[in-house]
């Protein structure tokens, strides 16, 4: 284990990190872009929806509101959506462009912009931002794939430190800044033997705790009547926010198989190394998972993962599907075993910030049901506790929580949807109620309006690093779908909140291509 170091966001040149590929990998990364016209094929893929925060940025929140029409919007849309969720890649979208040497591109580029007003303080703020997206494929029997997904941001004002409004984009050097989510080749080097090449910065999320990195990552096809599959991986960690190029490390291997039918079997093992700017250290994650669908309705699984040889922490869930009765259920379970304290950065970020995190189990249960065209319904439950009363803190508290959402399909004229949530919290720290509504109307075949509100006890805005609390949020909102490829949208929030009253205002073009 290696005790845990202050993450400095400390100024720094503007798109400092679109050179933060390490050395090795960006060398890797070149050499196989070299080739790519050389070879050529079908179209590759990305997920580029709107509204999702990259996952390589793991930010714990908490939304007081259960899920509702217009709450999405809380987590800013500037951040580009988290990669696809397979090692494989992901499906198509939007249109595929020819290319040179018959190749095909497609990807998406969006770009919008907000502004800000707070009342009593009587100040403004002003930023762009933009994601772009794209995959381009070679052609040729045996094709390369290229992936990128770049972020950059602009302050159109600077603020104080001293401002409502001063935030991490703030802090850097220039107004103007960049990042580098994904940048990776698929190899055509897979083949009867590998089903996956890759290099560059990557993220998987099927190992023990999330990789994202500068390295290599290779795959096995299937074998046999088991399915059996051998992968390995490796490269520089990443971590986006900091100041200085990471040397930490990271690397892994696996094995997946079919022990029956109806089952799969995964087991990892996985090497985390820390940086030697604060103390070299390392740790070492084995993780267990097991699969089972009892039919095409009823399906669970379970993960075991131990820590430096000790248990660290079990999950099960279960999802049960009725598609003739437009039923769905869910139910989950978490426990964590052991205190988490001195680790490397991947296994708890946050350690200097919130000290040690003491173990706790949680249950999650939810249901959905649709009644024909006149109703549809979602509620649920979760229920928290800390192993040890004593152990109870400001981030790591017991709780349970009840909600249920009740959505009323073409109600009013326009093709009008009215959804609307109630939630109750009940701790020994806070006991809170909130509601939450929203309509929703098509104004015609490509226009839709939304107008509502919702409540939030933390509410967190990705694009600028900013945390609210005790937020109560009306919004409007437009979208437009001006062609095939090109989507418009504006929304208008009022966010009451017991610092001052905000008003903001975004405006957004989507272009698929």
């Amino acid at each position: 284990m290696t005790r845990a170091r202050p993450r400095a966001f400390a100024a720094r040149p503007a798109l400092g990190a679109f050179s933060g590929l390490s050395t090795a990998s960006a060398a890797l990364w070149l050499l196989a872009l070299a080739h790519t016209a050389e070879a050529s094929a079908t179209p590759a893929t990305l997920r580029g929806e709107e509204g999702v925060a990259p996952a390589a940025a793991t930010v714990t929140t908490l939304e007081w509101g259960a899920p509702q029409a217009g709450q999405g919007d809380a987590v800013e849309a500037a951040a580009p959506a988290a990669p696809e969720l397979s090692s494989q890649g992901a499906e198509a979208q939007g249109e595929t462009l020819g290319a040179p040497d018959g190749g095909s591109l497609s990807g998406f580029l969006d770009v919008r912009t907000r502004s800000r007003f707070a009342e009593d303080h009587d100040a403004d703020d002003h930023d762009l931002y933009a994601v772009l997206g794209a995959d381009f494929v070679t052609a040729g029997a045996q094709p390369w794939k290229v992936h990128v997904l770049l972020r950059g941001s602009l302050g159109l004002d600077r603020q104080d430190p001293d401002s409502v409004f001063y935030g991490v984009q703030d802090t850097y050097t220039n107004a103007a800044e960049g990042r580098i989510y994904h940048l990776y080749v698929d190899t055509p080097f897979a083949g009867d033997d590998l089903r996956l090449a890759r290099v560059g910065r990557m993220l998987i999320f099927e190992t023990p705790t999330t990789a994202y990195f500068d390295g290599i990552q290779l795959e096995t096809a299937p074998r046999g009547i088991v399915e059996f599959v051998v992968g390995a991986y490796g490269g520089n960690s990443v971590h986006l926010f900091e100041d200085w190029t990471s040397e930490e490390w990271m690397g892994g291997v696996y094995a997946s198989f079919r022990p029956w039918i109806d089952g799969r079997v995964r087991v990892d093992w996985m090497h985390l190394g820390d940086d030697p700017y604060y103390g070299e250290g390392d740790d070492d994650l084995v993780a267990f998972t097991l699969e089972h669908a009892f039919s095409a309705d009823l399906h669970v699984k379970g993960d075991y993962t131990l820590l430096d040889g000790e248990g660290r922490d079990f999950s099960a869930e279960g999802t049960w599907v009725l598609p003739s009765q437009e039923l769905t259920v869910r139910a989950s379970y978490f426990r964590q075993l052991e205190q988490h304290a001195d680790l490397t950065y991947e296994l708890n970020p946050y350690f200097n910030q919130l000290a040690t995190y003491f173990p706790y189990d949680q249950s999650r249960l939810s249901v959905s049901k649709v009644f024909g065209d006149t109703l549809e319904l979602f509620g649920g439950l979760d229920l928290r506790r800390v192993e040890d009363a004593a152990d109870i803190g400001r981030f790591n508290r017991d709780f349970d929580r009840y909600y249920v959402t009740a959505a009323l399909p073409e109600l009013l004229p326009l093709d009008t949807t009215l959804s609307a949530t109630g939630e109750w919290w009940d701790s020994d720290q806070n006991d809170v109620t909130s509601w939450g509504l929203d309509l929703t109307s098509q104004l015609d075949d490509d226009t839709t309006a939304s107008l509502g509100s919702y409540y939030s006890l933390y509410k967190y805005y990705f694009d600028v690093g900013d945390e609210r609390e005790d937020v109560r949020t009306y919004y409007v909102e437009i979208k437009n779908d001006y062609s095939e490829s090109v989507r418009l949208r504006a929304r208008y929030e009022y966010e009451d909140e017991p610092i001052d009253t905000f008003h903001s205002l975004r405006l957004g073009v989507t272009w698929r291509f």
